[in-house]
């Protein structure tokens, strides 16, 4: 009989101090966010911006992608100074890029195949 009130009272100790635990935790959280409402009406006008910018910043890198790595299979570059022909060359191939990124076609590459 001696063991198990031994074990009965150990684990009401056990779950008071879980409950302890908790409670602290709580007031902890509770007076956290007391302080963060205050700061945010002592902000004015902007705090709700701040706030918002705060808690998008964490998201920020999954949102733009930047934890995947990205491969760069060509770039093409052209000459600063205007040529003859150069502001048609700079629309052709915008033109060109644009259509491949929105619709994979390569119009380069078709007219190579068809060119021979």
């Amino acid at each position: 009989m001696q063991p198990a009130l031994a074990k009965q009272r150990a684990a009401e100790e056990a779950a008071r101090g879980a409950a302890a635990n908790t409670v602290e935790r709580g007031k902890a959280e509770a007076a956290s966010l007391q302080k963060v409402v205050e700061a945010y009406r002592a902000g004015g006008s902007g705090a709700r911006d701040v706030l918002a910018l705060q808690n998008l910043l964490p998201l920020l890198e999954q949102i733009s992608g930047a934890q995947h790595s990205l491969a760069i299979g060509k770039v093409t570059m052209l000459p600063a100074t205007r040529t003859d022909g150069s502001e048609l060359a700079r629309k052709a191939i915008g033109a060109s890029e644009q259509i491949r990124a929105a619709t994979g076609v390569d119009l380069a590459g078709v007219a190579r195949k068809l060119g021979g």
